[in-house]
């Protein structure tokens, strides 16, 4: 299984966007709390360079599940024929991929 998270925590670097509205420039910080039990949680925030200014201070949190539990959970409500693949070029997925697209029947 691919452990995307890990790659996450080592990038310490803010991502850069503008306000829509004022075009003042912002950082956007991720701080990582990681995993109790199966629940990864991060928190977002937004700054304005400009002003120094928290915008945005939201905690997030993500369940990282395998192709056989998402299977599992697809069945569970009514979906059949799951086929899933590892990329848009619809190859067959496998342990290595960092996400899934999925194409069932309900």
């Amino acid at each position: 299984m691919v452990k995307v998270w890990e790659e996450w925590e080592k990038d310490n670097t803010p991502d850069l966007a503008k306000d829509r509205l004022s075009g003042d420039p912002l950082e956007i910080y991720t701080e990582y709390e990681g995993f109790e039990g199966d629940i990864y949680t991060f928190y977002e925030i937004v700054k304005n360079t400009k002003t120094d200014k928290v915008l945005v201070h939201e905690k997030m949190q993500l369940r990282f599940r395998n192709q056989a539990e998402f299977n599992e959970s697809l069945k569970q409500i009514g979906f059949s024929k799951i086929k899933t693949y590892g990329d848009w070029e619809f190859k067959q997925a496998n342990s290595e991929n960092r996400s899934f697209i999925f194409h069932c029947v309900k």
